[in-house]
């Protein structure tokens, strides 16, 4: 059930109810919208030829300011980048610095 708008929560309450909530949002948001994005932004740069070389890590930090938000786990990201990118893309990553792409399936 959702609060209604005059339900004051003490600290404690919100502490135990929102947090939790805010974090399964964040978590969210770091191992599917972001990967998906990011990957997405890359993609269509690289197939439409739109976005300059640069490293990788520019280009996810292009790709976390459309969603204004940072993230927690580099690795974890990139990780689901690559493989996004793999699936959906049919692009592999060569080199991060600059970013290299081929693609996957000939």
């Amino acid at each position: 059930m959702f609060l209604k708008n005059n339900d004051l929560l003490k600290e404690m309450d919100f502490i135990k109810r929102c947090k939790p909530h805010s974090k399964q949002i964040e978590d969210y948001i770091e191992s599917f919208i972001a990967p998906d994005l990011i990957a997405f932004y890359i993609a269509s740069g690289f197939y439409s030829s739109s976005i300059y070389e640069q490293k990788l890590d520019t280009l996810i930090t292009t790709g976390l300011e459309f969603l204004n938000t940072s993230i927690n786990n580099n690795e974890i990201l990139i990780d689901n980048i690559k493989k996004i990118l793999k699936i959906k893309y049919n692009l592999s990553i060569l080199e991060v610095n600059p970013l290299i792409l081929e693609t996957y399936y000939k």
